[in-house]
């Protein structure tokens, strides 16, 4: 009878609190699922406040912290490497686990459900000085379903991790996607259960000074022109491509307008911009034209982007081992 271990992987940066209330409920799952074999590593990526000392508190985990360049995806890739149990659990700092959830995706005795799977989340939304103004579910699923997205919250076997080489780390966000889209590729996509894997405690993704965020510091070049030429021949690109219809628009409208000598064809696109915000102006709060002029910002940003962003891959896994685990499994 083979029995199967797990490597809990929890990668954060400043998450203050949040990594207290995430280290704990890995515990307190452990303790209920009765889960004797596994581990927990840390991997901080050059926090400045108290989260290192936080978790330091706990006996059992294993502490590294980033030396050299930090995104998720090099934090993830070093908590990889230093695993050294079958199945990897991915988790974000700021999530707490479900226990109860778990043993309907992992047990010991059987490993996983699929080689690549997670479950819903339940956002809990915290305004600039920490106070909780309210929550929802992240998909709101009815039935178990195969994606080919995935997100800070999943489980994978290592063997497969391993093959697919692990996250691209020259993708500073939305690594994440670019691992389901290419796992979906070789036909690993993830199965996500209905039941509410982990509480996810962050900042709402609508709010406006979070999107102008993504918008200076240039996120959006990973999310969208990078994304969708690393895996232009990939099929399954086509469902992201699909929601870019003021992108395409905006081409269309830029070539006629070259072609003809006649610029009065870009109103057409900026119209259409201003329907898809008018269309949308209930999920998204902020300036009205403030989150009109980022749309545009997004549409020309992508389009020359993926022309003209090259970012390079960060090959070297600069990082040190600040702590062991006091108490071995």
């Amino acid at each position: 009878m083979i029995n199967h271990s797990i490597s809990f992987i929890v990668i954060g940066r400043n998450e203050g609190f949040k990594i207290t209330k995430c280290m704990e409920s890995i515990l307190y799952t452990v303790d209920i699922n009765q889960i004797s074999d596994y581990e927990i590593l840390y991997i901080d990526s050059k926090s400045t406040d108290d989260t290192l000392t936080r978790v330091q508190e706990f006996e059992s985990v294993k502490v590294f912290n980033i030396s050299g360049t930090t995104n998720a995806a090099i934090a993830r890739n070093i908590g990889a490497l230093e695993s050294k149990k079958d199945i990897l659990f991915f988790i974000d700092g700021d999530m707490e686990i479900i226990p109860e959830t778990l043993q309907l995706l992992y047990t010991p005795a059987k490993g996983l459900i699929n080689d690549f799977v997670s479950g819903d989340f339940e956002d809990y939304f915290y305004d600039n000085t920490d106070n909780l103004i309210g929550f929802k579910k992240r998909h709101n699923l009815k039935h178990d379903t195969y994606q080919i997205t995935t997100g800070g919250l999943f489980l994978i076997t290592k063997n497969l991790w391993n093959g697919i080489g692990g996250m691209k780390n020259k993708f500073k966000k939305s690594q994440d996607f670019d691992l389901g889209l290419r796992l979906s590729k070789k036909g690993h996509k993830l199965l996500r259960i209905k039941e509410v894997l982990a509480k996810h405690h962050t900042i709402s993704y609508n709010r406006n000074d979070r999107l102008w965020s993504d918008v200076l510091k240039g996120n959006f070049l990973y999310t969208k022109p990078l994304l969708y030429r690393e895996n232009i021949f990939n099929r399954f690109i086509f469902q992201y491509l699909a929601r870019e219809v003021t992108m395409f628009f905006f081409i269309l409208s830029l070539f006629v307008s070259i072609n003809l000598k006649n610029p009065m064809y870009l109103v057409l696109y900026l119209l259409l911009v201003l329907i898809k915000l008018l269309y949308k102006r209930k999920k998204v709060k902020g300036n009205f034209w403030s989150l009109y002029a980022r749309y545009i910002i997004f549409d020309v940003g992508t389009f020359l982007g993926f022309f003209l962003f090259w970012p390079k891959s960060n090959k070297e896994l600069d990082y040190v081992q600040l702590k062991v685990a006091e108490k071995q499994k």
